[in-house]
């Protein structure tokens, strides 16, 4: 055991000398469950965001100080515990407080993703520029795209023109109790945020769009963090000088309304050629609507069969719930997949219909849930709805701990065919592993 290590054991950290051991061990001391937070945490080691001469710290779970700029790195279960309660998705808007050397809000862009945003705000552009350095010499090693990660030298609390509006903030320090509306001014009604308050960390949800915002506060463990830092009344006055001169020179161009506006159409009985009757109940559509964004409803509807020409049509077989999901898919182009279960009820109809992005939207929900015993059970579903994407990811898993699948009763219940597809896949990579 190396010297710093001793030193860090003294000090209180877990015994650990790589980041799979780190990331091992603090999944087993409960500090996330969240497989896409382990995968971050994996894919962008702590080592990587830290100088040379702190690479010995890295992988022990205690704070780093950073003393040549003056800023503490949290502890990596602190980490854990902040990404775990923040639960990013792919497509948010994230914003990082506090950045320092840049690496949470790296995991925050990861978990983003392509579509996402993950921005880091530091007072000091000494520390910005080595966040950056740190983002850019790590996605050249690794390969990782990270692209959607941006640094900005700006204090939180000074106000700015047309701020962006957030789905998840990260507090790095600890934010003064009467200020912390200003932060929550920040997230998008809904959204919420993860701060050190007090002597607690804390989430806090913004619950509309009210000024000043309505918020619940949630606390979660108890902590001790460093302020953050206030700007000055002169710094305060300034700020909102340039504001006001950004509100007199420039043109406000408002949002677009495409996907509401849509959205409105749908379920209208006055602007409807066609209603659907689905255990029982009327839902209004359109027909040229459905027939551009379903080759199913296309067939249907200008397929010369017998529906082309009549006004109301009973769907039977189909459930209401998942059928209005589907609906408000092809209306608006997104829909709220709530969790795995809700993704299985929607898929077999989204196969139906034909919605294949809707249709991989859920695969890729219901494969994070996979396990010993519900394995086969998502390889029948796989199947039975031609999700391919699924099928094959299914397989391999099974085929890799096959010895635990195989006991269980779904696993019993495979046909002969599916069984045999496992086999012949099976033979195949041995056949691979032999060349």
């Amino acid at each position: 055991m190396n010297r710093q290590l001793l030193l860090n054991l003294l000090r209180g950290g877990n015994a650990t000398e790589s980041n799979e051991e780190l990331v091992a061990s603090l999944k087993a001391s409960g500090a996330f469950t969240n497989a896409r937070v382990e995968d971050a945490l994996l894919k962008l080691p702590r080592g990587d965001f830290v100088s040379e001469d702190l690479r010995d710290e890295a992988y022990i779970d205690t704070p780093i100080r950073v003393a040549s700029m003056g800023f503490n790195i949290s502890a990596p279960h602190m980490y854990g515990v902040c990404l775990e309660a923040l639960n990013i998705e792919p497509g948010m808007n994230f914003l990082d407080i506090g950045s320092g050397c840049g690496h949470f809000t790296a995991l925050g862009a990861y978990l983003t993703g392509k579509d996402g945003i993950s921005h880091g705000l530091e007072i000091r552009q000494d520390i910005i520029e080595f966040a950056q350095n740190n983002v850019k010499k790590f996605s050249e090693k690794s390969g990782i795209n990270l692209d959607n990660c941006k640094f900005y030298v700006r204090n939180c609390f000074l106000p700015v023109y047309n701020p962006m509006k957030y789905d998840r903030i990260h507090v790095g320090a600890c934010c003064p109790e009467k200020l912390l509306p200003n932060i929550v001014e920040l997230l998008k009604p809904n959204g919420f945020l993860v701060t050190p308050l007090l002597d607690k960390i804390v989430k806090v949800t913004r619950l509309d769009d009210s000024i000043p915002p309505n918020f619940k506060i949630e606390a979660k463990m108890s902590v001790r963090y460093g302020d953050l830092i206030i700007p000055s009344d002169a710094e305060i006055k300034e700020a909102q000088r340039q504001v006001e001169r950004q509100n007199r020179t420039t043109i406000v161009i408002p949002d677009s309304k495409f996907t509401g506006d849509f959205s409105n159409l749908m379920d209208d009985s006055k602007s409807s050629d066609i209603k659907f009757v689905v255990e029982g109940n009327s839902i209004f559509a359109h027909r040229h609507v459905l027939g551009a964004r379903s080759e199913h409803f296309r067939a249907l509807l200008f397929g010369g069969l017998k529906e082309s020409k009549e006004y109301e049509i009973p769907l039977v077989g189909i459930r209401f719930s998942p059928f209005i999901d589907c609906l408000r898919y092809i209306y608006t182009g997104n829909v709220s997949i709530r969790d795995p279960d809700h993704a299985v009820e929607i898929i077999e109809l989204a196969n139906y219909l034909k919605l294949d992005h809707l249709k991989a939207l859920c695969e890729n929900l219901i494969k994070e849930t996979i396990d010993f015993e519900n394995a086969a059970y998502l390889l029948q579903i796989a199947c039975r709805c031609e999700a391919l994407q699924l099928k094959s990811f299914t397989i391999d898993y099974i085929i890799f701990n096959y010895d635990e699948v195989s006991k269980t009763k779904t696993f019993d219940d495979l046909d002969k065919q599916t069984v045999m597809e496992i086999t012949r896949e099976s033979c195949k990579l041995l056949q691979k592993a032999l060349m």
